[in-house]
């Protein structure tokens, strides 16, 4: 929550706007993102409607939609002045969304004790939009989406880890194949401990 808060009033001013997000708030802000989620509409303007129709006091109550389009236009988790340029060294096409797949692998790890056997495996995660990102698995549930690479518990099938597919690197660049590196990179925090990983 800081580092959002922190990144998105920092992306504002490099704007010449003045955000001023507080952690409460984008709570709220989140909170309300979980409220539509549930109660989907065709257009987000609509839960701000003078149509009782469509109007939700619920959301109206919390914020009005000037405050929440503001936040969904700054909202930000990296310092775009910082990106490397595509072909320069450390070019990520995740840039703008890793520190929150660290956070979130850190805060997996932390949260609980597997069990010895570890089990990984590819997910896809559902995007219909626009993506460099986005592959095509046609034998899958999900055909397509974001191909993501998950280590999770064999017994409870908590995540433990997990790592978007960014598509091919460049020959050369490893001398591991594609699943050692997968699973190298999932484990690591688990290598010489007595786990079992399949």
């Amino acid at each position: 929550m800081n580092l959002i808060v922190e990144q998105s009033n920092l992306y504002a001013s490099q704007h010449h706007a003045n955000l001023d997000l507080t952690i409460e708030e984008l709570k709220a802000f989140f909170g309300l993102l979980i409220v539509m989620g549930f109660n989907k509409l065709l257009s987000l303007r609509l839960y701000w409607s003078k149509d009782l129709n469509f109007a939700s006091q619920r959301i109206m109550d919390v914020m009005p939609l000037k405050r929440f389009l503001k936040i969904l236009w700054f909202l930000h988790l990296n310092d775009n002045t910082l990106m490397p340029l595509k072909g320069q060294f450390g070019y990520d096409k995740l840039y703008k969304a890793r520190p929150l797949f660290e956070q979130l692998n850190t805060t997996f790890h932390h949260a609980i004790n597997p069990s010895r056997c570890i089990s990984i495996d590819e997910s896809m995660a559902k995007f219909k939009g626009r993506s460099s990102l986005k592959q095509y698995m046609p034998l899958k549930p999900i055909k397509r989406g974001f191909k993501v690479w998950v280590a999770a518990c064999a017994n409870t099938g908590y995540c433990l880890s997990m790592s978007v597919y960014t598509g091919k690197e460049k020959a050369g660049t490893s001398k591991m194949s594609l699943g050692e590196q997968v699973v190298s990179q999932l484990t690591h925090l688990f290598k010489g401990k007595g786990y079992s990983v399949f």
